[in-house]
């Protein structure tokens, strides 16, 4: 698994535990470099319109959401940009490794088939993963990035609802 004793770090099953607030402008910055970077990778070269800017304002209001209402993201936001931080500074790919070979077992079975002793879950890499990266993957299906792969979606469809855990 990647990443260090940051990243590792147990912080349990469901959201982390947070009041609701606001995000600061250089931590909404970091995470937006997140999803650009899902953009980036996910990005079909025949199509030159898939600027991430097109998608800000959706994102950012999701965001915004996340954080300013219960349950709140704050603090799951949070403690993926310290994630990331280490991962930046371990891993010169850690992009790559974060989306694609984490080598943490999810178990992204559906409600019903979860299983909680899956430890990966509960760490902050697995947070990171699970609460930031997937759900900003959603927000990029929802606003029709996936589009031009075929991809038959409309706004405002979410598979997995935030309120699961």
């Amino acid at each position: 698994m990647i990443g260090g004793d940051r990243s590792n770090q147990i912080v349990g099953h469901g959201l982390i535990s947070s009041p609701t607030g606001r995000l600061l402008e250089r931590e909404v910055r970091n995470l937006w470099q997140i999803f650009q970077k899902i953009v980036s990778h996910w990005h079909d070269d025949k199509n030159d319109d898939n600027d991430p800017e097109k998608y800000f304002g959706q994102w950012h209001e999701f965001v915004e959401l996340n954080t300013r209402q219960s349950p709140s993201y704050l603090y799951e936001y949070r403690s993926g940009l310290t994630v990331l931080k280490e991962l930046e500074e371990e891993c010169p790919d850690y992009w790559d490794k974060l989306f694609f070979d984490h080598g943490m077992d999810l178990n992204y079975g559906g409600k019903e088939e979860r299983n909680y002793e899956f430890d990966h879950r509960a760490t902050r890499l697995g947070h990171l993963k699970l609460y930031v990266v997937d759900e900003f993957i959603d927000v990029y299906l929802t606003s029709g990035g996936y589009a031009q792969f075929g991809a038959q979606n409309y706004n405002s469809f979410i598979y997995r609802s935030r309120f699961d855990s």
